[in-house]
């Protein structure tokens, strides 16, 4: 159930930026910058498909026997709004949930910011930050917690490959998880 409502909330967040643009300007200072910077990325931004993809837990982290109870492959999907800017760096919003470690749902709400160098014709490689809010049954019932992660990401529009690496929480058989991801752009 608090899943449920872990997702009902997200998705309500999600929509009810549109409504928020106008409050903008009545943040406190420097809140007023990043609520406007959403609502620019959800008004203009383009629509992307994400598609959970596969969760490698270090070997050299976790017992095999560990390693034999946990899920790898991270089946789940959601939504982004993104903007490409002129120098071809992106930003984005995104909410979308997949299967964590254990097949419990795990829920994401955040901002990307990607910048890109081009490789070669369309492809191009890019290493950012991701920031936002989680929610997993097994850390903190459920309750939402902050995070910040690196990115890497590999484009060949309108496909996008996304990874980042989740560091050890303390201990064997906790975190040190490299996450993979995609984005359909439409």
């Amino acid at each position: 159930m608090k899943s449920f409502r872990s997702l009902l909330a997200g998705l309500a967040l999600l929509l009810s930026i549109p409504a928020a643009q106008a409050a903008c300007e009545d943040w406190w200072a420097g809140f007023d910058t990043a609520c406007s910077k959403v609502s620019q990325i959800w008004s203009q931004g383009n629509n992307g498909l994400l598609l959970s993809g596969y969760a490698y837990h270090s070997r050299s982290q976790y017992t095999q026997e560990k390693l034999n109870e946990l899920n790898e492959f991270a089946y789940g999907g959601g939504f982004d709004k993104h903007i490409t800017h002129e120098n071809g760096n992106e930003e984005s919003i995104f909410f979308f949930v997949f299967a964590d470690s254990h097949e419990d749902p795990q829920f994401n709400l955040g901002y990307m910011w990607m910048p890109y160098w081009k490789v070669a014709g369309d492809f191009q490689l890019g290493a950012g930050l991701s920031g936002g809010l989680v929610s997993r049954t097994d850390i903190f019932n459920g309750i939402p917690f902050p995070v910040i992660l690196p990115m890497l990401s590999a484009k060949f529009s309108p496909i996008t490959l996304y990874t980042t690496y989740i560091p050890s929480l303390g201990g064997v058989n906790n975190g040190s998880v490299l996450y993979t991801y995609g984005r359909i752009e439409f």
